[in-house]
């Protein structure tokens, strides 16, 4: 008889039994044999029956090779039926007793291998739903698990019994063990508070891109965003602690949570300051610089989200440490301070608690609540101590026993600050006078001036805030909106004031008493300022006076001027203003002129006072400025595009204010008097003469949004869909400041310069240089070369004619000056050409068919030019002025 070798019965396999198909009998045999739980045993002892029956048929009932089969591995078929009993048996009480407590020990006994580690319980359900043999750690919590046969059972914190609450002793610390955890080695640059702010918000990010068209999502691995409605904020400051890794970007949706753009391009750096619009939603969207795949737990760790509203009164990553242990104050609140004339100093405590630390960052005490908000007067010489055994604050003198665990809050040596605490908040609240000390305009904006009659000045505070920083370049104090672009007067021999204890810019004799917690912006010794900050203003725009240069002119009577002018190709509009409400009833006009001044047409409107006026050849467009002395009034800017080819009533051209060819932009925070209007080097450059009534103080570069381009949410104006010109937006480029003039009285801009009139008590023309700043985002200035002319009458408008002259119009007259010394315009050949000015050496430049020409005549202020061959024709000439 053939030997068979036995296999060994081991119950140690946890896989579930393929039913799928039809098992060879080898696999049914090892799988009654090896099998753990006993539902995977019954379906191997049902095959084994069909298994046999097939056998007999592919052997033709071959009973030899039948019991073979049968007999697997055993010697005997009686074996093998005996051992498949005690399988089944063995089984059966294991599942009936669910896996019993000597089970699972002798089940542990066997496992010796290092055990797995997943996320949480969920992920380890996921990875074996049916169990498997081992120990199990799920990172969530630390516990250990292990599969009974029917779940897996949760044995405790993995290699640990758990320590009871406040069980550790300080005998049983090693000092050395917690260095990590000192407040020193806190990573404080990656905290909410070293950005200023309580916390950071928890966001949920999920794997997923959002379509740039329509705002919806996109299945993508390289991307993480925020769900829609997840950032319920009113604003977010965002942290990138990894720039290098990650850049961001966020999306707008409106109220019915329709996409509505990306706000900006990607960025990877930090923004301190989003402010949302009211109702509408916003997302956030993650990727990585390198195009790698998001990884979501590495994500969460390195860009972080804060909400405004919870921004600290100050940052406290810019505290100084000035004591072994650290005091903080809740929520980020400050002391208040205030100093009489005796030097005596008034200090409001905090409105929470203050805490102070160990060098390990161990809380050691906090204040009492009574005395959050309580007021301490320290007269000179005397402290303000925390006495942390009794935990009371109270005032001392310097002579006064104290306890030995105390901590000096503030001291008063002569109205000064100089020790404890306090000190650093005393030094960027309390103003000081001193060259330490410095004020800056945010913007680069200035302050400017204007000369009254009685010796006054009339100061036109900036456009801006004003930042008031201490030596070590904290700020102190900065000024609210309510005095942005506010005219104050100063009458001679007073000064203007900021308080600091109300925030306000206050005007007062130069001899009274002044709140020691102010400082001094400017006097006025008979219309100049000798002193303060804004002295260096006013001798900045005062500095220049006007030129005593004069300049030819030549006169040629009007029928009409009014407001301004300007050149529309080869026509001259002159414009003649309505009533500034663009009442219907009152309207006014623009003539048109040829180049001769033969009046060849007009415009009807109602369309304002029409302070200046320009056209742009290359867009057909119409600008109007509109200045005013009415403080009230909005700045505003109008465009009329394609204006030769809008559809009219020949009898009445009416161009309504309130119609949709009329684009117009307002700029409210730009000036509080009105603006004059140019264009500039290209068609969407314009520049706006700021000043109004009080006169011209800066000009103001803006660009104009075009066709897509939509400017409004940084800039100005409403976006105008589906149009390929002007769609009604702009942004601010920068300001340039200069001499201030009078009141504009018109403008162009030609060959890189700006040419304007001002007048209001004499009359003055000037050319305008700008001059770029070094940094794109700091301001210009504007140089000034001004003339007169013998007549002193206000003009109206100004247009560079033929290259040659500055034009405007004066008392019925139009009013030529030379740009520079020369002169020039077309001609026909044949005909008087009556120079403006007397002049010498004259050329000529063909421009027809006739082009042997030469020059007859010769006067000193005419000549004639014919052709040899007796032809008509035209000509360009130009000659020197005498």
């Amino acid at each position: 008889m053939t030997e068979i070798e036995r296999d060994t019965v081991e119950y140690n396999d946890p896989t579930p039994f393929d039913n799928s198909k039809l098992q060879s009998i080898d696999d049914i045999i090892k799988a009654i044999r090896h099998k753990m739980y006993g539902k995977d045993v019954r379906e191997p002892i049902a095959q084994l029956g069909e298994a046999l029956i097939k056998l007999l048929q592919e052997t033709g009932g071959n009973q030899t090779a039948e019991v073979i089969a049968a007999r697997g591995n055993f010697e005997l078929l009686g074996i093998r039926e005996d051992a498949q009993d005690a399988t089944i048996a063995d089984l059966t009480g294991k599942v009936n007793n669910k896996a019993d407590k000597n089970y699972i020990s002798d089940y542990l006994s066997k496992v010796s291998y290092v055990p797995e580690a997943y996320l949480n319980l969920a992920a380890l359900k996921a990875k074996y739903p049916s169990g498997r043999p081992g120990l199990f750690i799920t990172a969530d919590d630390g516990h250990k698990y292990i599969w009974d046969g029917q779940s897996w059972q949760d044995c405790g914190i993995y290699q640990a019994v758990g320590i009871a609450d406040k069980s550790i002793t300080a005998a049983k610390l090693d000092p050395n063990a917690f260095t990590f955890f000192s407040s020193d080695n806190f990573v404080f640059n990656r905290s909410a508070m070293s950005r200023g702010f309580i916390q950071f918000e928890k966001i949920n990010f999920e794997v997923g891109g959002i379509s740039g068209g329509d705002g919806t999502n996109i299945e993508s691995p390289y991307f993480a965003r925020t769900k829609l409605g997840d950032l319920g904020f009113k604003g977010i400051a965002i942290s990138n602690f990894n720039s290098g890794k990650y850049k961001w970007k966020i999306a707008e949706y409106n109220a019915d949570q329709k996409f509505i753009k990306y706000v900006d391009d990607w960025s990877t750096g930090q923004n301190l300051n989003i402010v949302f619009k009211p109702g509408n939603y916003y997302r956030l969207l993650v990727t990585s610089t390198d195009s790698s795949q998001i990884d979501i737990n590495d994500l969460v760790l390195n860009l972080k989200i804060a909400d405004l509203a919870k921004k600290m009164t100050y940052n406290l990553g810019d505290m100084t440490r000035n004591f072994d242990y650290s005091i903080t104050v809740g929520g980020g609140l400050e002391p208040k301070f205030n100093i009489d004339t005796k030097q005596n100093i008034t200090i409001v405590m905090p409105l929470k608690p203050l805490t102070i630390f160990d060098g390990l960052g161990s809380q050691i005490k906090t204040s009492l609540e009574e005395t959050a908000g309580k007021s301490y007067t320290l007269a000179t010489g005397q402290f303000l101590i925390w006495n942390l055994q009794k935990n009371t604050i109270n005032v001392q003198s310097v002579n006064d026993p104290r306890d030995l665990l105390n901590v000096i809050l503030a001291d008063n040596i002569y109205g000064n600050i100089s020790n404890g605490y306090f000190s650093q908040f005393y030094t960027r609240k309390i103003a000081k006078n001193d060259l330490g000390y410095q004020i800056n305009i945010a913007g680069n904006d200035h302050p400017s001036f204007v000369s009254k009659s009685d010796n006054s000045l009339d100061v036109i505070m900036p456009n801006n805030a004003i930042f008031y920083f201490n030596h070590f370049g904290k700020q102190v104090k900065m000024s609210t909106s309510d005095f942005y672009g506010k005219v104050i007067n100063l009458p001679t021999n007073s000064v203007l004031i900021w308080n600091f204890d109300d925030n306000k810019f206050v005007v007062q004799p130069d001899k009274n008493e002044r709140s020691i917690n102010s400082i001094m912006l400017a006097n006025n010794m008979y219309n100049h300022i000798t002193s303060g900050y804004f002295e260096r203003y006013f001798e900045e725009q005062f500095g220049q006076e006007y030129s005593d240069s004069y300049r030819k002119f030549s006169l040629t009577p009007i029928e009409t001027n009014d407001q301004d002018m300007t050149m529309a190709g080869d026509e001259l509009w002159i414009g003649l203003q309505s009533s500034t409400d663009h009442d219907l009833s009152k309207t006014g006009q623009i003539i048109r002129f040829d180049h001769s001044m033969k009046k060849v047409g007009r415009f009807v409107h109602n369309l304002g006072h029409l302070s200046t006026l320009d056209y742009c050849a290359e867009t057909d467009t119409l600008l109007i400025g509109n200045a005013s002395d009415d403080p009230t009034a909005v700045p505003e800017v109008m465009l009329i595009p394609n204006i030769k080819k809008i559809k009219l009533d020949p009898d009445w051209p009416m161009i309504d204010y309130n119609s949709d060819a009329v684009i117009k932009i307002q700029f409210p925070d730009l000036s509080s008097m009105g603006i004059g209007a140019v264009f500039g080097e290209s068609p969407n450059i314009l520049y706006l003469l700021i000043g109004g009534g009080p006169g011209m103080n800066s000009i103001v570069k803006v660009s104009l949004g075009i066709g897509n381009s939509d400017l409004s949410s940084a800039g100005y104006g409403n976006f105008i869909e589906n149009t390929t010109s002007y769609n009604g937006t702009a942004q601010y480029v920068r300001r340039y400041y200069g001499r201030t003039m009078q009141v504009n009285q018109g403008a162009t801009f030609y060959d890189g310069k700006i040419y304007a009139a001002f007048a209001r008590h004499k009359t003055r023309f000037a050319e305008i240089k700008l001059h770029e700043p070094q940094l794109s985002n700091h301001d210009g200035y504007y140089e000034i070369n001004d003339w007169s002319i013998t007549r002193n009458d206000e003009p109206n408008g100004v247009v560079i004619f033929d290259g040659f002259y500055f034009r405007t119009s004066i008392d019925g007259f139009i009013v030529d000056m030379p740009i520079f010394n020369e002169q020039g315009g077309i001609g026909n050949v044949g005909e008087i050409i009556t120079m403006k000015f007397e002049g010498t050496n004259i050329q000529m430049t063909p421009t027809s068919a006739a082009t042997d020409l030469y020059l007859t005549n010769v006067k000193p202020d005419s000549f004639i030019v014919r052709s040899v061959s007796d032809q008509h024709g035209t000509f360009n000439w130009r000659a020197r002025i005498n």
